[in-house]
Formats: structure tokens, C-alpha cells, sequence
């Protein structure tokens, strides 16, 4: 990680698109594919979006009386929202002609974001009157997007690599999944390179950020579909109950002033 970060903090910052040829920076980048190798498919979050999808769904038809067991479908059917509307509404738009002639591209892209989310919302739907939601549940399933950017941050920065193109000029391939989390340039921010540190604490924010907002979309969904839920998602008291429990901290309260001993 620190010879890739050393490698980008020395590499000039050119006004051309020198660092990031555009090749490398289409989706997907194929610096990504080459460096992943053939399981490729699997960083993407569509195809992972899927298969919590699927786990989710077969774990409620164990026990669909379990809140446990809603809650994470829910959470799963929530995640693939998130899967539908970036792909309908901007990457699906812009591929290709050609991709939609390729029978096993469009059957797999038809299955991954129609054929599936639209069987489980089916269930759903027609079972939605018997869910209670779980908040603990929930706030455990929010913590999915924390991770899958933690995991993408430390594979940009351990994957990225650089080589000389033929006329001796350094090339620096950053190695992302998605051109909005190239992470040197964080959602098309236009950062240059020597200001890296800025690019960085932008990184950290967002994924410090990221359980909220699915949190978030977890609590809209369930207003929006009218579904139960058995408290305050957003009550984060559990945290000093378990630090308590933990580490056996007795916790004082003397006027305004909390502290612990």
C-alpha cells in the first residue's frame, strides 16, 4: 500500500489525462479486470447486491415469522434498490448497442437487475403485512456498504501500478471498480494529484458516512412501504451498553458532564 502511495505522490501531475488514460478509466476500468483476474465479478456490487439478495430471501423462507429474518430480507431487497436505479437510470442508458445484440450480456443484465429483484419484491409485497422490522437487525445490515468501500480502498490502493509508456513518460493506473470510486479522484472530483491528502480525507468521509445513508434508505423504504419497525433505527444507545458490557465501564452522570471509570 505505501510503495503504491509513494509511487502516485512522485508521479507528475500532468494537465493531459497522462495519469488516467481513458481506456483504463472506462467502465469498467480495465485496470481492474487485469489486476483481479477472472473472478472479477464478484467486486462488483452489483453481482454482490444479488447475492445477499438471495441469502436474505432464502433465510426468511426458513422462519418468515422470524423479525430477525425479515429484517434482513428487507435490508437485502433495500440494497438491490440501490443496484436498480444507478444501473436503469445511468449505466444501462449509456452501454453500448452492440452489448444489447450480445444474447448472454443482455440475459445476464436482464436477470441481475429485473428477473431477481422482481421475484423477490413479489414475495415481499405479497407477505409485507406480517413484517416487523428488527432495528438491531438493520443497523448490523447497514454496516454492508462500510465494508464493501473499506475493501475497495485498500484493493485501489495495493492494486494501483504504474509502467512508462514508450516515450519513457510514467503512467499512473489507478485500479477502481467504478469511475465515481477511482479513489484519487473521489465522484469525478477534480483533485490533482498533488493533493493527495485531500482526496483521502474525502475517501474517509464518505465511507464513515456510508452505513447512515443505508440506514437511511432502510428507514424511507419502510415508510414508504408501510412496513413496521419495532423502534428507532437511528437510537444508537446499544453502543454504550455494549462498551459497557465489554469492558465492564461504569458510567457516571454529575450535571451536563458524562464520564465513565
Amino acid at each position: 500500500m505505501f510503495q503504491s502511495l509513494s509511487t502516485w505522490i512522485q508521479i507528475e501531475h500532468s494537465h493531459e489525462s497522462l495519469l488516467n488514460p481513458g481506456l483504463d478509466r472506462a467502465y469498467p476500468s480495465k485496470t481492474f479486470q487485469k489486476v483481479a483476474g477472472a473472478p472479477y465479478d464478484l467486486w462488483y456490487f452489483t453481482f454482490q447486491s444479488n447475492i445477499i439478495l438471495g441469502v436474505t430471501m432464502f433465510l426468511y423462507s426458513l422462519k418468515p415469522k422470524s423479525s430477525v429474518m425479515q429484517s434482513l430480507f428487507f435490508a437485502g431487497l433495500s440494497i438491490i434498490v440501490v443496484t436498480i436505479l444507478v444501473y436503469w437510470f445511468s449505466i444501462g442508458p449509456t452501454a453500448p448497442g452492440w452489448k444489447w445484440r450480445n444474447p448472454y450480456w443482455a440475459t445476464n443484465i436482464i436477470v441481475v437487475h429485473m428477473v431477481n429483484p422482481g421475484a423477490a419484491y413479489i414475495i415481499f409485497f405479497k407477505n409485507k403485512a406480517d413484517f416487523l422490522l428488527n432495528c438491531k437487525t438493520m443497523r448490523y445490515m447497514s454496516l454492508y456498504f462500510f465494508f464493501y468501500l473499506i475493501a475497495l480502498f485498500i484493493f485501489f490502493f495495493t492494486s494501483s501500478y504504474v509502467e512508462a509508456t514508450p516515450d519513457g513518460k510514467e503512467v499512473f493506473y489507478p485500479c477502481f471498480v467504478y469511475d465515481f470510486l477511482d479513489f484519487s479522484k473521489p465522484f469525478f472530483l477534480p483533485i490533482p494529484l498533488d493533493m493527495f491528502w485531500l482526496a483521502v480525507i474525502i475517501d474517509i468521509a464518505i465511507i464513515l458516512i456510508s452505513p447512515f445513508a443505508l440506514l437511511l434508505l432502510y428507514l424511507l423504504l419502510s415508510k414508504l412501504y408501510r412496513v413496521d419497525v419495532d423502534g428507532n433505527m437511528f437510537d444508537f444507545k446499544f453502543i454504550k451498553e455494549w462498551i459497557k458490557n465489554k469492558f465492564e465501564i461504569k458510567w457516571l452522570r454529575h450535571g451536563k458532564e458524562l464520564y465513565y471509570i
